[in-house]
């Protein structure tokens, strides 16, 4: 896993998570400081806004539909603490960044170099994945304090030998 955190694109993607979560401490930080009196409890805030700020330059997808862009947008125009649970809701729409693609296959137990050498058989299998009995189509946010019967169908395609006909074409049953 040490490998896969030197690509750049997931290491910067794990920074800019953390940054977030971060920003979202610090914008609980000011809500409790401005309802306990602290003197200068803008002060986290302003920590809030200026991390913020370095998120939205840091993100390299523009658009609306990017979860870290709009928290970050969001995040530089609240003014009061009554904002922040709304705040709160948009840190937990950003998606864990999780280097599944990066990280190399691991094999276990031993294997005889000659099987080793050779060309494994294509498999294509179809997989769906359930959340309390409904197929999940698209990205869900989970709740931390909820249980959850998750599931995973997996079905491989068949796979089909035909030999070749005997007689002269066209080939036909009849």
């Amino acid at each position: 896993m040490a490998q896969s955190l030197s690509n750049p694109a997931i290491s910067n993607a794990y920074t800019a998570f953390a940054r977030a979560v971060e920003v979202a401490s610090r914008l609980l930080s000011w809500a409790e400081a401005v309802r306990t009196c602290e003197v200068d409890a803008n002060r986290y805030l302003q920590g809030a806004k200026a991390i913020s700020r370095d998120l939205a330059k840091a993100a390299n997808v523009v658009t609306s539909q990017n979860p870290m862009q709009s928290f970050a947008r969001a995040v530089a125009e609240i003014t009061d603490i009554d904002g922040v649970p709304s705040l709160l809701k948009l840190a937990l729409a950003i998606p864990l960044p999780v280097p599944l693609t990066i990280v190399p296959a691991q094999t276990t137990g031993w294997m005889p170099p000659a099987a080793a050498k050779t060309k494994p058989a294509i498999v294509v299998a179809f997989t769906a994945f359930r959340m309390n009995g409904t197929i999940l189509s698209d990205a869900h946010t989970v709740d931390s304090d909820t249980i959850y019967d998750l599931g995973i169908d997996v079905s491989e395609f068949p796979t089909f030998k035909f030999n070749r006909p005997q007689q002269s074409p066209p080939y036909t049953r009849f």
